[in-house]
């Protein structure tokens, strides 16, 4: 059911990507990452959708209880992984406005660390700190992708 709605999303979203217009200098030019992301969905949807055919064909019946996966049925783990994940994107498009990007990439890598139980906490704010940095320095400063004007600065130089 999930993988069907998968392959049902990331065909649409191909369709999107291929309809993005081109100049005639330049065939694939802004379509190419957006084609190659949902045809690599795609691809991996059709991939996900054999290697479950071939679990629940198989003799093995620890592959049908997901016990290899870590959880048992009935466990809330993965459902409260996933809410956190979708809490933490909020926060995280809240805060880079708030924050700013740097301060608030690094605070959700050491939020998304701890939510998926990497309990050294030293370990996470080098890991946290680092990533932040090496984000910021490829997408802000490398590729000089637009970073959002603070809010609360914002806030202080209002013209009344």
């Amino acid at each position: 059911m999930l993988n069907g709605a998968l392959v049902f999303v990331s065909a649409l979203l191909l369709m999107l990507a291929l309809q993005i217009e081109t100049t005639s200098d330049d065939l694939w030019g802004p379509k190419i990452a957006p084609v190659f992301l949902a045809g690599s969905m795609l691809a991996l949807c059709f991939v996900m959708a054999v290697v479950t055919f071939l679990q629940k064909n198989s003799k093995n019946p620890e592959a049908e209880t997901g016990s290899e996966a870590g959880f048992q049925s009935g466990d809330p783990a993965p459902v409260v992984k996933i809410v956190g994940v979708i809490l933490l994107g909020f926060f995280y498009f809240y805060a880079i406005s708030l924050i700013g990007y740097l301060a608030s990439t690094a605070i959700s890598l050491f939020l998304i660390l701890r939510l998926f139980e990497n309990t050294n906490l030293k370990k996470n704010a080098v890991i946290s700190v680092v990533g932040a940095t090496v984000f910021y320095l490829a997408f802000i400063q490398a590729l000089g992708i637009y970073d959002p004007g603070l809010k609360i600065i914002e806030l202080f130089y209002q013209e009344i």
